[in-house]
């Protein structure tokens, strides 16, 4: 709890910058402030603590991924002095946004109530629909605002007319009551209940951008600011499907058949249409959005397969999700600062111009791809193991075709890269940028030969 309360007074702090022209002194008291919030997470390792009439709680699962998605936003911020270096109007509104958008995320995954847990999602909503139009010369992403927030709105009237049935049906909006209500009575479930984990499902499918609910990502994430696309890819969709797995474990409980068969064929549509529509994709951030769909669907597998150690693989999974994506969106910005375009064809050549970004861009779309022994493979096959043990042999098999598939399209840009003559002399490599990009790339190997060694945290 404190973590989320540090962060808070770090967003109002930012705001308060701003307004006595300190600017110069965002970037460093934002990094120090997330980097003491990391240390008010750690703090909390080994400890199950209640608050607020248990209406939050703290433990190893929200210690883990609220630390992930801090550490994920502090590489966004170190990566924004890159992406607003030529900018001249305030950004410490932006930034401020951004922290807010955390305070939600983190929210989302300690609540241990429905109310709380809506709470915290519109909190974390509002502030993307606010940072995807904050590009306000661009018609490209006034348009991704006004497609996310009127999705948006409409996917958070689902999701709270479903927990309005939930606790029309149990009598509470407290996870562990809903799940002893659930248990108690699960072989004569009513339908009002069944209709509320649905709508509660169709919601937070919404959120994580999973077919059939999807449709909003690919425009939206094209059109936002890249900073911005980057850390929903990352950020936000740990925070949703830490937040996902949370209802199913403390709330809708993991022997049920009440969501299960929904979510697993939500997964293999995501899989499928990913993937597919990835294929001609001529802009990488189309392109990655349709990818992050694709491994939505892998994601999903986690919550239907993975039982007891769902926890262990989501997080070694977004952890390999998040460190490639960081870093195919660094050349993403690099690419774009230097020749104006994001598109595929703007890869062209990128070896000869630089070979290390190069070589990183490679490592991460290869691990995207699940290109052995990276982390993104080792991730895949921890998931698909867990689900061909659960029975899921239907769900891998489409799984396993969805990666093949992807091969296409992520090879696509290192093709460029190494066998194309380049249109450019030079890209724009700013050292902190390249020093981030590096890391990122170096844990995205190590991580696949080690995976024990984070699974074993939770």
């Amino acid at each position: 709890m404190n973590t989320i309360i540090a962060i808070s007074l770090l967003g109002v702090i930012t705001l308060f910058l701003g307004i006595f022209n300190l600017k110069r002194w965002l970037l460093p008291v934002i990094i120090a402030g997330l980097v003491i919030a990391l240390g008010l997470d750690i703090a909390d390792w080994g400890t199950t603590t209640y608050y607020f009439s248990n209406m939050f709680f703290t433990d190893k699962f929200y210690v883990s991924f609220a630390g992930l998605m801090i550490v994920a936003t502090i590489v966004t911020f170190l990566i924004s002095a890159q992406y607003y270096k030529e900018e001249t109007r305030s950004l410490e509104g932006i930034f401020a946004i951004i922290l807010f958008s955390l305070v939600g995320g983190l929210i989302m995954i300690s609540s241990g109530n429905l109310a709380t847990f809506f709470i915290g999602l519109e909190i974390l909503s509002i502030s993307l629909y606010l940072l995807a139009g904050s590009h306000k010369n661009s018609s490209f992403s006034n348009e991704a605002a006004m497609k996310y927030f009127l999705m948006g709105s409409f996917a958070s009237a689902f999701l709270l007319f479903g927990i309005a049935l939930v606790y029309g049906a149990t009598g509470s909006l407290y996870n562990k009551d809903i799940a002893l209500f659930i248990n108690t009575n699960a072989w004569n479930l009513s339908s009002l209940l069944k209709a509320g984990v649905f709508l509660i499902s169709v919601g937070m499918a919404f959120k994580v951008a999973a077919v059939p609910f999807h449709f909003w990502a690919p425009d939206v994430y094209h059109g936002s600011p890249t900073l911005i696309t980057s850390y929903m890819i990352t950020v936000v969709k740990a925070a949703g499907f830490a937040a996902f797995l949370r209802l199913t474990t403390t709330c809708f409980g993991l022997d049920t058949d009440l969501w299960a068969q929904n979510i697993a064929i939500i997964a293999a549509l995501s899989i499928i249409v990913g993937n597919i529509g990835a294929l001609s994709q001529t802009r990488t951030k189309r392109m990655l959005a349709y990818s992050s769909i694709a491994h939505t669907g892998y994601i999903l597998i986690v919550l239907v397969a993975a039982q007891k150690s769902a926890s262990a693989v989501l997080f070694y999974y977004s952890i390999a999700y998040i460190l490639s994506n960081l870093s195919a969106f660094i050349v993403v910005i690099m690419v774009k600062k230097s020749t104006g375009s994001s598109g595929i064809d703007s890869f062209n050549g990128l070896a000869k111009v630089n070979p290390v970004v190069a070589l990183c861009a490679a490592i991460s779309f290869l691990s995207l791809a699940g290109i052995p022994p990276l982390a993104g493979f080792m991730a895949k096959y921890i998931v698909f193991t867990s689900a061909l043990l659960q029975g899921y042999i239907w769900l891998v098999v489409i799984a396993i075709i969805g990666s093949i598939i992807s091969i296409f399209y992520y090879f696509r840009p290192i093709i460029n890269m190494y066998m194309k003559k380049p249109d450019y002399e030079q890209i724009d490599t700013p050292k902190l940028s390249m020093v981030v990009l590096v890391i990122l790339t170096i844990l995205t190997v190590v991580i696949g030969f080690v995976p024990g060694l984070i699974l074993s945290w939770m």
